[in-house]
């Protein structure tokens, strides 16, 4: 399998339709980008073990679809999970 490298760049956002992001076990690293809370149809979001690093963004909690989050394995990754919207 092709290994990543890099950071997830913040033109993810503009992906409104993507509903599986899977970018897990490679090297990605950096910050996770807030404008991923444009992307509400998102059901699952791979990121584990990756060099991710910084806070989880709490823009996180609005994919009110998302029932997939993996994001163990990014050891320099911090901060709790936010709520997800009501």
């Amino acid at each position: 399998m092709p290994q990543l490298n890099g950071t997830i760049p913040t033109e993810v956002g503009l992906m409104t339709t993507l509903n599986a992001l899977h970018l897990y076990g490679s090297q990605v690293h950096g910050t996770i980008p807030t404008e991923i809370g444009s992307l509400t149809r998102l059901v699952q979001l791979k990121l584990h073990n990756n060099e991710l690093s910084g806070k989880v963004p709490t823009e996180i909690g609005l994919l009110g679809v998302l029932s997939l989050l993996r994001l163990d394995g990014n050891d320099l990754l911090c901060g709790a999970l936010p709520p997800g919207p009501n």
